[in-house]
């Protein structure tokens, strides 16, 4: 019972840091296809 209980506080703190790479990787790719969305609309 422990160890689930361990495996379970375990998993969730992974997904908070699994989140929060995201997040700061969704900012990135967010700057990346604004800025390559307007170089595709100068090229159109």
């Amino acid at each position: 019972m422990a160890s689930q209980a361990e495996s379970a506080d375990g998993g969730l703190r992974g997904l908070a840091i699994v989140r929060g790479m995201v997040v700061r990787h969704g900012k990135q790719l967010a700057d990346i296809t604004s800025t390559s969305g307007r170089g595709l609309g100068s090229v159109r």
